[in-house]
């Protein structure tokens, strides 16, 4: 499941529906439900990160792409999921949230460092 970009919108008009939409898609094919992935690139990634939130045992893992959580106090509730984090600088702020290592102690987080980036 992959998020688009909503340019005149946010995450919280819709979660609803996505989360409906999810529910169906999933009821109406053969789909191995331990094999859901969530990602989406800017406002997809902050979508990425504010759904995985809400229902994080709809998905098997999570590849948030320059996203950003408003409160990072949330990403806790995602500490037993496979999250791999792709930032540039101006995102650096959420390497402090899902380090290599887990806070959790589990090592199942990733940061995804692109050239250029993060120097």
């Amino acid at each position: 499941m992959g998020f688009p970009s909503l340019p005149n919108c946010n995450w919280d008009m819709l979660l609803d529906d996505l989360y409906e939409l999810l529910k169906e898609i999933k009821s109406g094919y053969d789909i191995d439900e331990d094999r859901v992935y969530l990602t989406g690139l800017s406002m997809g990634g902050h979508g990425t990160w504010v759904f995985a939130v809400q229902h994080p045992d709809e998905f098997a893992a999570i590849v948030p792409i320059c996203g950003w959580l408003i409160d990072v106090n949330d990403a806790r509730r995602l500490a037993d999921m496979p999250v791999w984090v792709f930032l540039c600088s101006a995102r650096s702020c959420l390497i402090s949230v899902l380090p290599n290592e887990s806070r959790t102690g589990q090592d199942n987080n990733k940061v995804g460092r692109l050239p250029g980036c993060l120097q």
